[in-house]
């Protein structure tokens, strides 16, 4: 979950002077990690074999 603690250190984290590009970017990157995890934690995932046979299946 994006928490409002994550944000803050992740603009801390920021050399100055910096845009409002790179505070939206890092915060989508920061989203994007913390729904991985969560999937993951749910077992919501699927393994290297099983997404190539599915890439596959979509190009036949």
């Amino acid at each position: 979950m994006l928490t409002k603690e994550n944000i803050i250190a992740t603009i801390n984290g920021l050399d100055e002077p910096f845009v409002l590009d790179d505070v939206l970017e890092k915060i989508i990157l920061l989203e994007k990690i913390e729904i991985g995890l969560d999937q993951s934690l749910n077992e919501q995932i699927i393994s290297d074999d099983e997404m190539g046979n599915r890439i596959e299946s979509w190009l036949v």
